[in-house]
């Protein structure tokens, strides 16, 4: 009987410290959003396949388009930080649905929003 639960136990600890499927995502997500904030396209790139897209405000971006905006030259001083608030997270096999709302504060010299 002892070695029924510790058994269990160390499989609770086991899964409870690895990341389940939904984090996984959510870390690609965040990892992309910050090869963005960046300009790093391979970081961009490293993150999606080519059939990636995002529908941001009824515009449908693939990574083509987003590797053209991070290409775009910023201002000295420029920096984006993001913050994501996850709401919804379906991975079928390979394949990954994630809806989330990202909320990025931009700051350059003279100028700060948030969008």
């Amino acid at each position: 009987m002892k070695l029924i639960v510790s058994l269990v136990f160390i499989t609770n600890v086991v899964l409870a410290q690895s990341p389940s499927d939904d984090q996984k995502v959510h870390d690609v997500v965040v990892r992309f959003f910050e090869g963005l904030s960046e300009r790093n396209i391979e970081k961009m790139q490293e993150c999606t396949t080519p059939d990636f897209t995002i529908l941001e405000h009824g515009v449908i971006w693939n990574i083509d388009t987003l590797v053209a905006f991070a290409g775009r030259p910023v201002p000295a001083g420029f920096k984006r930080i993001n913050t994501f608030d996850f709401f919804q997270t379906e991975v079928r096999k390979d394949m990954a649905f994630v809806s989330y709302r990202n909320k990025a504060d931009i700051s350059k010299p003279g100028e700060q929003r948030t969008v």
